[in-house]
């Protein structure tokens, strides 16, 4: 087991997303480390300012809570924010959206993904467009040799599949495929 201490997030990769007048802003996508004092801070910011117990937020931040005691190296988090340096010292108001994943078995599930509730996309003062399409577009990166898979409610759906995502397995279940289909697992 890794015990050492994180003192900010870690960066992974530029993104980008767009004003709603379609001017394009420079992102960072980081992880955050639940061993990181500042990053679980952060997150609590984040769950207060985005409803606390109504937003994928607050899963997010038990998940990250619960890590510290029981330990999972295959749950990852992380953030989408207008920040692209300081990552010792993230600002909760310039995180625009969260992911958490879980690796195994060849693949990433994506547990929980969502943007501020400020800016999605039935908010009528938007600001930014394409937080989830960035994210995603980060995670599909990071992870090039892995099949993406996550349920979702139908009203997402058509979000996943303007991403990439085709209906697969289960009701609801939808996947991102690397891997060509005569490498995937033959159903039984």
């Amino acid at each position: 087991m890794n015990n050492n201490i994180s003192f900010r997030a870690n960066f992974i990769s530029p993104s980008q997303i767009r004003t709603s007048a379609c001017k394009e802003i420079r992102t960072s996508f980081v992880e955050l480390k639940s061993k990181c004092f500042n990053d679980r801070n952060v997150l609590r910011d984040v769950e207060s300012q985005w409803g606390e117990g109504q937003s994928f937020a607050t899963e997010i931040l038990r998940d990250l809570e619960n890590s510290i005691f029981m330990f999972n190296p295959n749950k990852r988090y992380f953030a989408l924010t207008m920040q692209n340096k300081q990552f010792d010292k993230l600002i909760p108001k310039k995180i625009l959206g969260l992911a958490e994943i879980i690796q195994g078995n060849g693949r990433i599930k994506l547990k929980y993904l969502q943007a501020d509730p400020k800016n999605n996309m039935h908010s009528s003062n938007r600001k930014f467009t394409g937080i989830g399409t960035a994210i995603l577009n980060a995670l599909k990166t990071l992870f090039p040799k892995n099949d993406i898979v996550l349920q979702t409610a139908a009203s997402a759906r058509d979000f996943y599949k303007f991403n990439g995502f085709e209906e697969w397995g289960i009701e609801n279940e939808m996947i991102f495929r690397h891997s060509k289909a005569e490498d995937l697992p033959k159903s039984q």
